[in-house]
């Protein structure tokens, strides 16, 4: 059990780290025994007969050679590209009515829209877990569930978008959304969290210790998520949603609050970790795209008009976080102020 975990801690730091494009990869056996990976020689210890390890061959810069298949357990299952979740990553016709369309094809295309109906169902759970403290659970819950459902909530997000969106930054935001690069590397993350690949998805990152991806794919993906800023944006969100229930809540808790145990971990461990999923979700669901596809979605995540897209969605999401608050709180108000039978 502490080899397995030290191998986890040692591949979390290996996938963690920036990797430049140039990298060296080195992999060294300690005189316990245990398998090292490291960017530079090892200094004093026993150094395994494959040490260093040559670097991975660079693909060129258009079409990189296919990887080797996976064995035929691990294989993307065969199925029709019809099929689709259970809800579509689309407002529905009622909905969309409300929305500027514009707004609405924004939220479509880049799944915010699924992003916000899992940010309602998270609000389900957090009021779920308090209940056992609550006064008036049907009617406390039935006030989160309305103020936070995912319907209202995508009505405050598009038009909080389209205030903080750069009116100059639409078209090129539709454009990039729109493009068949854009909507490839969407599908492939959906598809790639779904539950039937996520054994696979467990196998790929067991593999992960012996089969480190070349340094420039790595640094790629790096370069995706830090431009994003999906990581510290999640975090924030789940931290701004809990701490706003928190306060809706209060006073209808009939118990102190008892202290959650992700707040045990720290933002620094609870940080890494989701880096670590976010990156790996991403080498595994990219397997086949080839880097110069990568090269293209880094450029636009990492230029003027995506980094400004990204803010806009963070403010606009935080935005309705805030207005959920206040609703739930006013609607939550006269309700405690009832007689008590």
């Amino acid at each position: 059990m502490r080899r397995a975990g030290l191998a986890l801690a040692l591949l979390a730091t290996a996938i963690l780290a920036p990797a430049p494009a140039d990298a060296k990869l080195y992999r060294w056996v300690d005189e316990r025994g245990n398998v090292h990976y490291s960017d530079s020689p090892p200094q004093g210890q026993r150094r395994a007969a494959d040490d260093p390890a040559p670097p991975p061959p660079t693909p060129p810069p258009v079409t990189p050679p296919r990887p080797a298949a996976p064995p035929a357990a691990e294989r993307r299952p065969e199925r029709p590209r019809a099929a689709a979740p259970a809800r579509p990553s689309e407002p529905a016709p009622a909905l969309a009515a409300r929305i500027d369309p514009v707004a609405a094809e924004i939220l479509q295309l880049a799944g915010i829209v699924r992003y916000v109906d899992h940010i309602a169902a998270q609000a389900r759970e957090e009021s779920g877990r308090r209940a056992w403290q609550l006064r008036a659970v049907p009617a406390a819950r039935g006030v989160v569930t309305r103020a936070y459902a995912g319907d209202a909530l995508v009505v405050t997000v598009a038009r909080a978008l389209m205030r903080h969106l750069p009116p100059g930054d639409v078209e090129p935001v539709l454009a990039w959304m729109r493009s068949p690069l854009s909507k490839k590397l969407h599908e492939l993350r959906d598809d790639a969290r779904s539950p039937e690949r996520r054994q696979q998805y467990l196998a790929f990152v067991g593999r992960l210790p012996d089969a480190m991806p070349p340094s420039r794919r790595l640094a790629l993906v790096h370069a995706l998520e830090r431009a994003g800023g999906h990581a510290a944006f999640q975090l924030e969100v789940m931290r701004a949603l809990r701490t706003g229930l928190d306060r809706v809540l209060r006073p209808a808790l009939e118990a102190p609050a008892a202290a959650s145990a992700d707040d045990d971990e720290g933002p620094d461990r609870a940080g890494d970790g989701l880096r670590f999923w976010l990156v790996t979700q991403m080498l595994f669901a990219y397997l086949e795209v080839p880097d110069a596809e990568l090269e293209e979605a880094v450029r636009f995540a990492s230029s003027p008009v995506g980094a400004r897209f990204v803010q806009a969605c963070r403010a606009a999401v935080l935005e309705a976080l805030e207005v959920a608050e206040r609703e739930a709180s006013a609607r939550l108000r006269p309700l405690l102020a009832r007689p008590r039978h």
